[in-house]
């Protein structure tokens, strides 16, 4: 593989991560969102095997996801494999690469974008940086990967030793949308924004369910 279609390849990565990773902000918004409706209305703040349903389907899935990001098979495409293969081959996430991707007109502040989101002056991406937020990634979702993976995707007869809390799958989601954010923008130039309702899905919720 050359340098180039390495490059290439890596852009296409980022872009399914970006799809993996919104769908798991966007449901984890949604149920943000339900919850907050819930504690705004006493009527509905009972016993209901229906929120149970709702917490475990937002849990699996978060978890899941978080576990995708984490995976190392050689068939995945994975943020983990994708930052590992930058620190093997830093030299191709280049300046020349970067501002290869603008218009003519606009490589003056193409440069000025790679001096401020990887060092001024530098040829290329350093690895050390690479490999710290690897690490970071590693080390944020480390109790959540292992739960997904004995409890979720299988269920091993030893379990985990540590439960991850909500709030530790959300912080994992965090990092892995900041990490995936940034270099979504050193391999395509493409700025996040975050994603826009076309409707008004909490509608459904200003009616009643049962006639």
């Amino acid at each position: 593989m050359t340098d180039d279609e390495r490059f290439k390849k890596w852009g296409e990565w980022i872009m399914v991560i970006h799809e993996d990773v919104e769908n798991a902000i966007l449901s984890r918004h949604i149920r943000q969102e339900v919850a907050a409706i819930i504690n705004a209305n006493p009527r509905i703040q009972r016993s209901s095997a229906f929120y149970e349903w709702m917490a475990a389907l937002y849990s699996d899935s978060g978890l899941m996801a978080v576990r995708r990001q984490l995976d190392k098979d050689a068939q995945s495409i994975s943020l983990a494999r994708l930052l590992n293969e930058i620190v093997a081959y830093p030299y191709v996430l280049s300046r020349e690469r970067f501002v290869g991707l603008y218009r003519p007109e606009l490589q003056n502040r193409a440069h000025h974008e790679f001096d401020k989101q990887v060092a001024p002056g530098a040829n290329h991406i350093d690895p050390t940086v690479v490999q710290t937020d690897l690490d970071a990634l590693h080390k944020k979702t480390r109790d959540v990967e292992r739960y997904g993976t004995k409890r979720v995707a299988h269920f091993d007869e030893k379990g985990p030793k540590n439960i991850p809390t909500f709030l530790e799958l959300d912080d994992a989601l965090d990092l892995i949308q900041a990490l995936w954010i940034k270099y979504l923008r050193l391999l395509l130039t493409l700025t996040y924004r975050e994603p826009v309702w076309t409707y008004d899905w909490k509608a459904i919720f200003r009616e009643p369910w049962i006639p």
